[in-house]
């Protein structure tokens, strides 16, 4: 391996063990160059301004400056460096605090030589910080051209179990094939997101990768933190653990898909069953809600909630598309009955299908996908393809644009039966409450 392609690194560490234990993991890797080791705060900024290393690893409890600090300022005058940081398990809202200064990844002590080969992998897929924005242009110059904006789809169930991930997946997978679009899935469950497994994808960044430079991002930025499969779908995934997820706060959800409306041509968001402020501002934004209800009592008094909320943010009735799931068991309230209930329109019922869900799930391959290899008129595709019928076009001319560039040669979907079309920044209860009618 040439000199120029060695990963240059730095440590940072007042613990004289920790540095003897690093750099002994980092003497087996050929294809890493220690420029140096600090013992506290201050030396490792001096170091690095010094050094300009591509990766420093560096404690958050050090002497003279701190690790939050220390981060704080190289990555302000560094901008291309990565840094990993390092903690104990208690040390987690410092951590959160790193992160949010300009971390890019964490190290939580004691780690093994794996743990380390893999933090360095994942912030050596990170693009690196946008440099400082350009002065303004003259007002009188020519103003930009305006950007049609992606088809965003929620999808949501106010109680947990009713599938979301499975039909997120699949409409966003159906979407993307029969329309020859730009499709991007966001996995919403912040803190136990699964759509990476799913579609049997290695996540080798997730939208926390993102936190650090959203101030400065542009959509090309999301782009490449997003994960590719075989299909052309992308997914943004989840954060890799539940406390990492804390620091995915509103205003960081709310700039992501700002970015993903500009990138491509439609967003499909995976909500799950939390009604928080992340998923208001999805379900505000949205141009179609899918309301995931179950055959049973409970899961009916929940959708019947969730629609008096919705009527209270004053959503209209047509931007919500209520699907039954896991229909036609018996003992199980028919679609009907729904329909009385809470008095909204069910436009799609799915069956229930668990021998076919689970196989699909366990093999890492969207239902519509698996289905089509052992049965092509399974009723599960059919109703999901008809889902996707009832979502709008895009008006998202520039990312269909890229379609051809970006998209792979994208897994043949069936096509789907005839179905008729249907013609901020506040807490969540102070925001329902805020708003009248």
């Amino acid at each position: 391996m040439t000199q120029e392609s060695r990963l240059r690194l730095m440590l940072a560490d007042d613990s004289k063990e920790t540095r003897k234990y690093l750099k002994t993991l980092l003497n087996f890797e050929t294809s890493i160059e220690l420029l140096g080791m600090a013992e506290n705060g201050q030396e490792a900024v001096d170091m690095a301004r010094e050094t300009k290393p591509d990766v420093i690893i560096m404690d958050i409890n050090m002497p003279v400056m701190d690790g939050i600090k220390a981060v704080s300022i190289i990555c302000g005058e560094i901008p291309s460096v990565h840094v990993v940081m390092m903690s104990v398990q208690q040390d987690m809202p410092y951590m959160r605090r790193a992160m949010q200064a300009g971390a890019r990844g964490y190290l939580t002590k004691p780690f093994t030589y794996d743990d380390l080969m893999n933090a360095l992998a994942k912030v050596r897929t990170i693009a690196p910080r946008p440099a400082a924005p350009a002065a303004r242009a003259p007002e009188s110059a020519a103003p930009a051209a305006s950007v049609e904006l992606a088809t965003l789809v929620t999808v949501f169930s106010p109680r947990g179990g009713a599938g979301c991930s499975t039909v997120a997946l699949n409409l966003a997978f159906i979407l993307q094939g029969q329309r020859q679009a730009n499709v991007l899935l966001i996995d919403g469950n912040m803190r136990f997101g699964s759509l990476d497994t799913l579609l049997n994808l290695q996540t080798s960044s997730t939208i926390a990768n993102l936190i650090a430079t959203l101030d400065d991002a542009d959509p090309e930025l999301l782009h490449t933190v997003t994960l590719p499969h075989t299909s052309g779908l992308r997914l943004l995934a989840a954060p890799p653990s539940p406390e990492i997820a804390d620091m995915i706060l509103p205003q960081h959800m709310e700039r992501v898909i700002a970015l993903a409306r500009q990138r491509y041509d439609y967003v499909v968001a995976d909500l799950g069953s939390h009604l928080n402020d992340h998923a208001l501002l999805f379900m505000d934004a949205a141009t179609r809600i899918v309301l995931l209800v179950t055959p049973d009592i409970p899961a009916i008094k929940n959708a019947r909630l969730f629609l008096d909320v919705a009527q209270g943010l004053n959503y209209e009735s047509e931007k919500i598309i209520l699907v039954l799931n896991q229909a036609g068991s018996r003992g199980t309230i028919d679609a009907s009955s729904i329909e009385q209930h809470l008095k909204h329109p069910v436009s799609i019922s799915i069956p229930r299908h668990p021998g076919v869900a689970l196989a699909a799930i366990n093999r890492g391959v969207p239902l519509a996908l698996y289905e089509r290899e052992v049965n092509k008129d399974i009723p599960m595709t059919q109703q999901l393809l008809a889902l996707a019928d009832m979502m709008p076009e895009s008006d998202s001319t520039p990312a269909r644009a890229r379609a051809t560039k970006d998209v792979q040669a994208p897994e043949k979907v069936p096509t789907a039966r005839a179905t008729p079309k249907p013609e901020k920044k506040q807490g969540f209860f102070s925001k329902l409450f805020g708003r009248g009618g």
